[in-house]
């Protein structure tokens, strides 16, 4: 993005960092709707743990409401 050649969607401490030095600028988005696919690659036959099931359990439910 800093060659002036797109935009891009970022988390918000690099925006604020990149913002901050002048590298790029910020424009809002907060009166547009966004949404952003997530798709969970595993190896198969792996066993998850308590936390990663309980992720993919919030991630699942989250989608469903949208």
């Amino acid at each position: 993005m800093e060659i002036g050649s797109g935009i891009s969607i970022l988390p918000y401490p690099t925006l604020e960092r990149e913002v901050n030095s002048n590298t790029l600028s910020s424009i809002s988005l907060s009166d547009k709707e966004i949404f952003r696919p997530i798709s969970i690659i595993h190896r198969k036959g792996k066993i998850f743990n308590q936390n990663i099931n309980k992720f993919i359990e919030l991630i699942s439910i989250k989608n469903k409401k949208e």
